[in-house]
């Protein structure tokens, strides 16, 4: 550096003596942003980075949906019970019915 001119002597100075402050404030800022995003994410021993967005859609039950499924669901079962009441019943619905599965016979009389 001793041989260099004094004009870019004196360049070379100004050039470290702007970048170190500069470097220094950019090392400083750098390190408040993380403590103020380290103290703004502490939740507990959770850490949050990011904002929650918004939903589109609400989340909430869908009433109508619902409704819906257990209306056609309970018709559902209603049929199933039904036809199971039905197979498992062992009584006679129609005297013809009776005089088939018994093994006496009935006559009809008609009054």
């Amino acid at each position: 550096m001793n041989g260099m001119p004094s004009a870019e002597l004196k360049l070379l100075q100004l050039t470290r003596d702007s970048r170190c402050p500069t470097s220094s404030t950019c090392c400083c800022l750098n390190k408040a942003q993380e403590i103020r995003l380290v103290q703004a994410g502490t939740v507990g021993n959770v850490r949050i980075v990011d904002d929650a967005l918004q939903p589109e859609v609400p989340s909430g039950p869908d009433r109508i949906g619902i409704l819906a499924k257990w209306l056609f669901g309970g018709f559902g079962w209603a049929r199933i019970l039904a036809f199971a009441k039905k197979q498992i019943s062992i009584t006679a619905n129609t005297p013809d019915e009776l005089n088939r599965n018994s093994a006496c016979r009935f006559s009809r009389r008609y009054a």
